[in-house]
């Protein structure tokens, strides 16, 4: 009877660095005589482990030293892997190529549009893409378990599941043999099912030839039947050699069995959840694939057992927890384990690089960061660049996020917005927009378009722009100022470039796509295809261009940016391999196969690591798991298994931060697991963390004190007054200052919401020409508002909110003033200029409206669109406005108007209580209410504006910042004055505080 062979299996155990330990396994198999191990094939589970394997053998080997053959089983072209070995596999002339994914992905997009589209329920192109995504997604996982589609039709939904999921899979039920005729027809197969046919036809032709040569794989985990097969066959070759990730050959037999018996999806369902998310299940699931037990894998190199046992633990299922209480204090303890806790993401990346630093003072000592977490991975390279360490992220960045892919989605954004202010400077502010030596001219010219876009949006596309452009350069000349005369001609250009986005001739993906790509070159002059980011992106366009974009039918110009957008979410760019050979950031596929002296895994957060499963759109839990699908946790259960790999490290730090951009976070499960089991034998690491902070924390703090700067009487000399400038001059002299000697000028943001100051503009010019045009016919003002809904100078959405809100305002004005004239007070002036000295300076003012009371004296009126100045506010000084305008009126300051001025009112828009429009006057003839008497208030405003006059105009009293900040609410300054540094760090007055 023939004796049963022994596989040749063989694990390594946690904290063994894969790739070295089987470089040694193979050397002492093969020997290092070049032309030995030049005939050895490994087979390693992705392309990225061929460079960490290449890596290995060139730290170990001999100078002169030919590698083995190595070839990812887990590409899905891995018949062109294969080729040069194999010349050609047996049979693969007559293998249908696979489809191409871009082309699937399309092919999928049209059958999901029809089918929704017969079923009278319409999806756009971006839906359809997503589906059609999520859809391959689906099939490949049918294809990798081999799973017959006579299966769906032995699963009944039953009525237990909600309606959307039986739409589904209904929907689903249909579309797969639509999907499978069309491979049929263009002869191709998907990429998952040409693979098994592959790997299923290499593992006959091994199990037939049975080569002498050494055959190897390495780190292949991957449960699937196809997989499974080709590693039990090379396990029984004559000279083989499979080696499996950290499995754990410590755990009691009864928990290694609990974890669940499954076979082949067809024969035996999977797993419970909770079993699927240990981290030794996919591990288990390939065995019992493989048909081996166990205890036939042989352990390579010097095991922990007690750091092992102490990590099995930690992982173990749920009712294995239970005797965690049993174990000795001696079993639950990590000494090589710390944990760094930060108080957000920017924090938690200085600590990791600090630590990086003060590693790389040990020689030949090996750091590697391993998360998931790309924007913690981007900051963490960024703070290593401060000591000139430069580390790439082996996982790559997104496509989207690289220069090339920002500005491509930038102007597909704008297209997308109609050019709207904000996405078109977006565009022409881009780095890679007239890069070179225009550049600098260019900028000029783009900085003046962003002043004249600032405030309001003035409507909806270029032709909006376009009048803003023609209103600001009438503007300027009538203002007599100098306008740079290349401007105009350099916008019509600019506009003439973007008008192929804008004219909506086309709305077919490809003469979009057409269209963006011409754009993009002309306005970057070919600079968005170079470098990495650029040749991929570039190469991505071509490849849609030679797919048939016809299936995705017309697309709305909103959901352009979201297209394109879901096209390149999958691309991601990495950068040509360099960097600092010490230190490595890894993705957790990236480490799967790789060990250092300290490893810092990082991000762990719940979300972030493990990462929460997504959604399946097609298939109920419950109908993936009748039909032998993993369930969506699987990751769980990877996730689990990488950092149990990462924990057997020499020196570990794991690192979560309190909170990132999103807002709070919480630990990760595996990290609460750790600190159960641990208590208080775990330690953590505080020193880094001070470190980081004294980073960004100057040695010496440098003492700013409140700014009061005392220009020189000439400077003074130069003012020119308002009535409404002495509410700032006395209540934040630095803000007076910086606006009236410094002269600068407060800007509105880009696309800004309606402001006060925006909507009293609108509703002072409307009562201006209804007072002087109109003869304040009450009719004619309702005309005039009800002119804004059709004014093209005003965005549809601003038109549409203040519209019926400006409206009822001025309806009530039109009543209130035709009531007034029943009484006998007429209006005489609106919007008129006022002039006048006080203290022999010249001052100037606006007098809203001015009405003639019957007794011969004047009212003083002033429009509000928000609130009125409070009472106090008017009683203290700091709301003269209409006691000046007072005071300039009774001496004179409007020709042909005279008389005492009796009435001092504020005549607001805004809506109070259950209506719009009200009156309220800061002043009263008795006194009411701790009101200033009526007759006092012109006088209280000269004397207050010339006490202000002696003391910052005429005077030398310097401009202190925030005199007083109860009344100066506005910011505008703050920043120029430094008001975070010095506020709230004055000296207490004598004798407070003790």
């Amino acid at each position: 009877m023939a004796e049963a062979v022994r596989p040749s299996l063989f694990t390594v155990p946690l904290g063994h660095d894969l790739c070295d330990a089987a470089v040694t396994a193979i050397f002492e198999r093969a020997g290092q005589l070049p032309l030995a191990l030049n005939q050895a094939i490994i087979f390693l589970p992705n392309n990225r482990a061929i460079r960490s394997m290449t890596e290995a053998f060139v730290r170990r080997a001999q100078p002169g030293l030919l590698l083995p053959q190595m070839v990812a089983v887990g590409d899905l072209a891995l018949d062109e892997a294969l080729s040069p070995m194999f010349d050609p596999l047996d049979g693969s002339a007559d293998i249908p190529a696979a489809i191409d994914p871009l082309q699937r992905l399309l092919l999928l997009a049209k059958l999901v549009k029809q089918d929704h589209a017969a079923k009278g329920r319409p999806v756009n192109a971006n839906e359809a893409l997503r589906l059609g995504q999520y859809l391959a997604e689906v099939i490949d996982e049918l294809e990798i378990e081999q799973i017959r589609f006579g299966r769906f039709s032995d699963i009944e939904p039953g009525g237990d599941l909600a309606g959307h999921w039986q739409k589904s899979y209904a929907q689903l039920l249909n579309l797969v043999p639509l999907y499978n005729a069309e491979l049929k027809t263009i002869n191709k197969l998907g990429p998952a099912a040409r693979r098994n046919v592959l790997l299923n036809q290499l593992a006959r032709k091994l199990k037939a030839q049975q080569p002498q040569n050494l055959i190897a794989a390495i780190g292949v985990s991957t449960a699937a039947p196809a997989v499974a097969a080709l590693l039990k066959t090379i396990s029984l070759l004559p000279n083989s050699l499979v080696i499996l990730p950290a499995t754990d050959l410590a755990m009691q037999d009864s928990q290694w069995e609990s974890i669940g018996s499954v076979g082949h999806a067809e024969d035996v369902p999977f797993a419970p959840i909770s079993r699927e998310t240990h981290p030794q299940f996919h591990l288990k699931l390939l065995l019992d694939r493989m048909g081996f037990r166990r205890d036939e894998l042989t352990i390579i190199g010097q095991s922990n057992d007690r750091v092992n046992s102490t990590i099995s633990a930690i992982f173990s299922l749920a009712e294995d927890t239970e005797h965690w209480r049993e174990l000795s204090n001696a079993k639950k303890k990590l000494p090589h384990i710390s944990v760094l806790t930060a108080q957000d993401s920017a924090e938690e990346a200085r600590a990791i690089a600090v630590l990086v630093r003060e590693a790389l003072e040990t020689p030949q000592k090996r750091i590697a960061i391993i998360t998931p977490d790309r924007e913690l991975a981007l900051r963490i390279s960024a703070q290593l660049k401060r000591w000139k360490i430069d580390v790439d992220d082996s996982a790559g960045s997104p496509l989207i996020q690289s220069p090339s892919g920002s500005l491509f989605m930038a102007l597909a954004q704008a297209m997308a917005n109609q050019f709207a202010p904000i996405s078109l400077l977006a565009v022409l502010k881009h780095p890679l927009v007239m890069a070179g030596e225009a550049r600098l001219g260019w900028l000029e010219k783009v900085r003046l378009l962003d002043i004249i876009l600032r405030g309001p949006n003035a409507g909806i596309g270029l032709a909006a722009i376009n009048r803003r452009i023609e209103l600001w350069l009438a503007d300027q000349m009538e203002k007599r100022k100098e306008i740079n005369p290349e401007f105009a001609l350099w916008w019509s250009g600019v506009q003439e470039q973007l008008a192929v986005l804008s004219s909506g001739k086309s709305n077919m993906f490809a003469d979009i796509l057409g269209n963006l790509q011409t754009v993009v070159d002309a306005l970057s002059d070919g600079a968005i295809w170079r470098g990495e980011a650029g040749r991929q992106l570039s190469a991505f366009i071509e490849e849609l261009n030679r797919q048939n974009l016809s299936v995705l039918g017309t697309i709305e110009r909103e959901g352009i940016a979201a297209l394109f957008a879901e096209l390149l979410n999958n691309q991601n760019v990495r950068m040509p391999y360099g960097g600092h050979p010490r230190v490595a950031i890894y993705g957790l596929l990236e480490a799967r196969l790789q060990q250092s002296d300290l490893v810092i895994c990082a991000g762990l957060n719940e979300g972030t690591w493990p990462q929460l499963p997504g959604p399946d759109p097609w298939l109920a839990p419950r109908i993936r798991r009748e039909l032998g699908l993993a369930g969506l946790e699987r990751n769980i259960g990877l996730s689990a298994h990488d950092l149990a790999t990462a924990l057997g490290a020499k020196e570990v730090v794991l690192t979560r931060a309190k909170r990132d951009r999103s807002g709070p976070t919480v630990a990760s499960r595996f990290l609460l697991r750790m600190q159960a089991f641990l208590g208080g034998n775990i330690s953590y690491q505080n020193n880094a963390t001070t470190y980081a902070h004294m980073l960004e924390t100057p040695a010496d703090r440098i003492k700013v004190d409140k700014p009061a700067p005392a220009p020189t009487m000439e400077q003074r000399g130069n003012i020119i007054l308002s009535v409404t400038d002495f509410d700032r001059l006395m209540a934040d002299p630095f803000a007076f200052y910086a606006n009236k000697i410094l002269r600068i000028k407060t800007l509105d943001p880009v696309d800004a919401e309606p402001s006060h100051a925006w909507r009293g503009s609108v509703v002072h010019d409307i009562l201006e020409k209804w007072a002087k045009e109109d003869k304040c016919d009450p009719a004619k003002l309702m005309e005039r508002s009800g002119n804004l809904l059709t004014n093209p100078a005003l965005h549809p959405a601003l038109r549409a909110l203040w519209q019926p809100r400006i409206a009822q305002g001025l309806q009530w004005v039109a009543e209130r003033t035709a009531e007034l004239s029943v009484e006998g007070r007429n209006l005489l002036v609106a919007e008129q200029t006022v002039k006048g000295e006080i203290e022999g300076v010249k001052l100037h003012g606006r007098a809203d409206r001015i009405d003639q009371l019957s007794g011969g004296g004047i009212a003083i009126v002033d429009y509000k669109t928000g609130k009125a100045p409070t009472d106090k506010s008017v009683s203290n000084g700091f709301a003269l406005q209409l006691g000046l305008i007072g005071y300039l009126v009774e001496t004179g300051g409007i020709e042909n108007v005279s008389g005492t001025a009796e009435a001092f009112e504020y005549w607001s828009l805004a809506k109070k209580y259950d209506k719009f429009g009200s009156v309220s006057t800061p002043v009263s003839d008795t006194g009411k209410n701790n009101k200033m008497l009526t007759y006092e208030f012109v006088a209280f405003a000269h004397e207050k504006a010339s006490e202000a006059i002696r003391a910052w105009i005429t005077g030398m009293k310097p401009f202190t910042a925030k005199l007083h900040p109860e009344y100066a609410p506005y910011a505008d300054f703050d920043q120029l004055m430094r008001y975070e540094e010095w506020n709230g760090r004055e000296p207490l007055p004598d004798g407070e505080g003790k």
